[in-house]
């Protein structure tokens, strides 16, 4: 387990790369968040739940949608731009993973580790922080059977406030009448509007838009059943959850179905076994015309009508596009994302100061998106005169892709101790593979509008597409760990990472940090003052972190140093002709982005109720992977570069308070940071500029 708490505090323990370290000895950045944290917030998405609880940590959620309501996590600051991932690592028991994935029920702990010191063992993976969760692991010896289950409503937070339809004709009025021109509705109109609004919906309409589209019934329960066993050689947690999200729209939903098992063998008092397996499926659905909805339900005037008394749906003022609609004709997307992974970690213990530890964890997820899209008429009067149609036909788009991870490595841990001296050395190598796939395919106009599959639609003008991307990095990394009597602290990390998307000349790179600490507290001169001061701290970190994750997507985010050459067909003269094309320059020079931190903090325990942690950072990224503005003639679209530098500047400070009477608990924590993003150098590209900031 990640975080062992005790009446003690030198007996916490936080989570770092590759093992766990106690608090009280930790020289890095390093945020923990328990269990508590999550069974207090009913949420579907798990990296919401992390949103104030850390300081330097930015969770933004740009959609409220069922199953897409996950966070942005950005760690002290945005590192990267000009097509470079920005998201941090995270690792869910040691693999690779979305943090979304994961039932926040499961959760046993979170640690975040925002410094290079803390960082750096990831090597190439790390540049934007890492988080690592630990999930529930059986610790009793007996069967336990748990149940867990939440039941909620969601609904809008924040709604502009609309006129109703005689307000809206009042005020177009007296704005025209403002810049000298005629009313737009004479009086005798306004009377009769005055006199029949309400009774006439047809000629005299008062529709509130926002109640015609949320109709949705934003119902949410989620249910999570464990069952534990245990004995002196094996523990086993088994947990099955569902969860059923229902939109402020009515065609929005999600479900999600989630299996994990976590087991631990003691063969015998040298050789252990964790067999770990997770299986989860999720459903999205969706409207294919939403974001035209809500435009739409925020913008139209109450004096247009909605649903006429004939059941036709009006399109005059609103250019076709009739939010309610485009909602319940339109069409679905639908989304099916299914994951599976598994890991069996065997750890041998020949001597009590070597440890041997050796992992397999390969990982699978496949996606398949059905996107519908309907055309939908809606008419000018009751009588049924048609005005606009959303769109001339019906288009489906099928599509389907897998990916396929690989992770391996092998952990040597070395530990002595002897005369107040303690002494810590881990040696590892890891390899980490990514295989994917995609093919879609493409119809228009179906003469059966009511029946969506691909051999319904006609074969004039359909697409089909299909690719194949792999990569892969090979690492080998060390860690020593020194402190005398727990009071002078040192730690050093080097990793060492080879990825296939440099070239030979480029392909190795070597972050290497180091960092240390000054336990005042438990100096002989402060014992004095240890009923008041239960712990100080000072601690200072220097690293460097790499990063090679370009986010396009594309076969030049994948092989950015070789060409790449695009295939086709063409008519000439009624006969087929293959093409090959290069579409996009290559940069066999491109070599890793860098980032350097220096970090500086303290943490302060005061009658062991208080404690305050601060810290100011810099971090430097250089050789940011963009790319440049090259001459139209050229030809090409333009390749990768080593181009941009980002600095950010930053500071954070977390104050918390624990207390307990009884059986009364009380805690409360406060966090709040501020970091300045600033774009050093874009080698004159001027899309993106200037400076952010955000507390």
């Amino acid at each position: 387990r990640d975080c062992l708490l005790s009446r003690g505090l030198g007996d916490v323990y936080k989570r770092q790369g590759y093992g766990t370290q106690k608090k009280v000895n930790v020289t890095g950045s390093v945020s923990t968040i328990d269990a508590s944290t999550f069974e207090k917030r009913p949420v579907v998405s798990a990296s919401v739940a992390l949103q104030g609880m850390a300081p330097g940590v930015t969770v933004t959620t740009p959609s409220g949608a069922p199953g897409a309501d996950g966070g942005a996590i950005r760690i002290r600051g945005i590192n990267s731009f000009g097509g470079s991932s920005t998201a941090p690592l995270v690792l869910i028991d040691g693999i690779e993973g979305s943090l979304d994935s994961v039932d926040p029920v499961l959760i046993e702990s979170i640690s975040i580790l925002k410094d290079a010191a803390s960082s750096s063992i990831y090597g190439s993976r790390a540049a934007n922080g890492v988080i690592l969760v630990t999930t529930k692991r059986s610790s009793t010896e007996r069967f336990t059977v748990t149940y867990k289950g939440t039941v909620g409503w969601q609904s809008p937070t924040d709604l502009p406030e609309t006129v109703n339809a005689l307000e809206y004709r009042e005020l177009t009025n007296a704005m025209n009448l403002q810049d000298g021109n005629a009313p737009t509705y004479d009086d005798e109109s306004m009377a009769l509007y005055r006199k029949n609004m309400g009774k006439d919906p047809d000629l005299y309409p008062n529709t509130d838009w926002q109640d015609a589209v949320l109709t949705g019934s934003g119902l949410s329960h989620s249910h999570t059943v464990s069952l534990g066993i245990g004995s002196e050689r094996v523990r086993m947690l088994t947990t099955l959850g569902y969860v059923d999200q229902n939109g402020i729209i009515e065609t929005t939903d999600f479900q999600r179905y989630t299996f994990r098992n976590n087991a631990d063998v003691k063969f015998n008092d040298k050789l252990s076994m964790k067999l770990d397996l997770s299986f989860s499926n999720g459903d999205r659905r969706s409207s294919p015309y939403q974001g035209t909805i809500f435009n739409y339900m925020n913008t139209r005037s109450a004096d247009i009508p909605n649903q006429f008394s004939t059941g036709l749906y009006n399109g005059l003022g609103l250019q076709g596009n009739n939010p309610v609609a485009l909602m319940l004709e339109g069409g679905q997307n639908k989304n099916n994302t299914l994951r599976l992974s598994g890991a069996i970690t065997l750890t041998y213990e020949p001597v009590e100061w070597l440890s041997l530890q050796g992992m397999l964890a390969p990982r699978y997820a496949t996606t398949n998106k059905h996107n519908w899209k309907k055309p939908v008429t809606t008419y000018q009067d009751m009588e049924g005169t048609a005005t606009l149609t959303s769109t001339p036909y019906a288009t489906l788009t099928e599509s389907g892709s897998r990916a396929f991870y690989g992770n391996y490595n092998f952990l040597m841990t070395f530990k002595k101790n002897f005369s107040g001296h303690d002494l810590k050395l881990i040696l590892g190598a890891e390899r980490n593979t990514y295989d994917y796939k995609y093919l879609s395919a493409y119809r228009q106009v179906f003469n059966y509008p009511d029946y969506d599959q691909i051999d319904v639609g006609e074969i004039e003008n359909m697409d089909n597409s299909g690719h194949r991307y792999e990569w892969a990095i090979q690492s080998y990394f060390g860690r020593l760990n020194y402190n005398f009597k727990e009071r002078y602290l040192l730690e050093a990390n080097l990793r060492i990472d080879g990825s296939s998307r440099f070239s030979k000349s480029n392909r190795w790179g070597y972050f290497p940090s180091v960092s240390g600490a000054w336990r005042i507290s438990e100096e002989p001169f402060m014992e004095n003052a240890k009923h008041i001061l239960d712990g100080l701290k000072i601690r200072a970190s220097y690293g460097t972190l790499g990063n090679q994750n370009l986010a396009g997507g594309d076969a030049a985010s994948y092989y950015p140093t070789t060409p790449n050459l695009a295939l086709g067909h063409i008519s000439m003269n009624g006969t087929p002709a293959s093409l090959v094309t290069l579409n996009t320059l290559a940069n066999p020079d491109i070599k890793w982005e860098t980032t350097t931190m220096l970090d500086v903090g303290v943490d302060v325990t005061l009658f062991s109720k208080l404690n305050i942690t601060a810290d100011w950072y810099r971090k430097n990224t250089d050789d940011i992977l963009m790319k440049l503005d090259i001459p139209a003639g050229v030809g090409l679209n333009a390749p990768y570069q080593n181009a941009g530098k980002v600095r950010n500047t930053g500071w954070e400070l977390s104050i918390g308070y624990n207390n307990r009477w009884r059986d009364f608990t009380f805690g409360v924590q406060a966090n709040v940071s501020d970091v300045k993003n600033e774009i050093v150098d874009m080698r004159g590209k001027t899309s993106t500029s200037g400076v952010l900031r955000n507390l």
